[in-house]
């Protein structure tokens, strides 16, 4: 999945795995289905750019974000 998205938006892999891990500490904020991630347990707050992307998906469904990527990456 990573090497898909990352030959779409043209970054690494890698880059976009760190950047879901930044997210790893807020999950139990995020309307998931009961996923939990340990990740980057000792960051406690994002990025100003992170927590904008944040900010702005956190009331959203999981299925609402899904939808909103695949409409960005023309999947």
């Amino acid at each position: 999945m990573f090497e898909r998205i990352g030959n779409i938006l043209g970054v690494k892999p890698t880059t976009l795995r760190n950047k879901r891990d930044m997210f790893d500490p807020f999950c139990n904020t995020i309307k998931t289905k009961g996923k939990k991630r340990k990740g980057w347990w000792q960051n406690d707050r994002l990025l100003s750019d992170m927590q904008q992307v944040f900010d702005y998906y956190r009331e959203l469904e999981e299925e609402e974000i899904e939808e909103e990527i695949r409409e960005i990456l023309n999947m």
